[in-house]
């Protein structure tokens, strides 16, 4: 469904086109000297642009709007974030070491994935209420945003 495409990983960022949420750049290791790889996009709030505004016609309504989801939806998501990267953090470590009863790994990879599961679709939920608070032509607008945007990513990405 198109809805997902339109608005990022407002993982705790969980708001935007692709991106990464801020505690995942904080923690993104340091890639070595010199080698090519692809930088996550920084993520911005389409709805407070000047330029994103312009373009899709935001009025200030919207705008505040949009902000008052964006706003009410991290303060869900970001302690979601805090814990699931605590538990992945931890799942890793349990793979790594390789010692533990496979139905010790199995509820913690459920316990995981719970939570992921938990994130996107709150994710989704925010992005779907932003989309109500849009006309039909805006939202026809900032998809095809989106969808420049991922391509020109992937065109870009493909390159290297």
């Amino acid at each position: 469904m198109a809805l997902v495409l339109t608005c990022a990983a407002a993982s705790p960022s969980v708001g935007a086109s692709q991106s990464v949420p801020p505690q995942e750049q904080a923690q993104t290791p340091q890639k070595e000297a010199g080698a090519q790889q692809p930088q996550p996009r920084r993520w911005t709030k389409w709805w407070q642009e000047p330029k994103d505004r312009a373009e899709l016609d935001i009025t200030d309504q919207q705008a505040v709007r949009i902000e008052e989801i964006w706003h009410a939806a991290m303060q869900v998501q970001r302690p979601r974030w805090v814990a699931f990267e605590k538990l992945e953090a931890e799942l890793n470590q349990v793979i790594k070491d390789a010692s533990a009863d496979p139905s010790i790994v199995q509820k913690q990879v459920d316990r995981v994935e719970t939570l992921r599961a938990e994130l996107a679709k709150n994710r989704t939920m925010m992005i779907y209420r932003m989309h109500q608070v849009l006309s039909a032509e805006q939202r026809a607008k900032l998809q095809a945003r989106f969808d420049r945007e991922h391509r020109r990513s992937s065109d870009t990405t493909n390159r290297k």
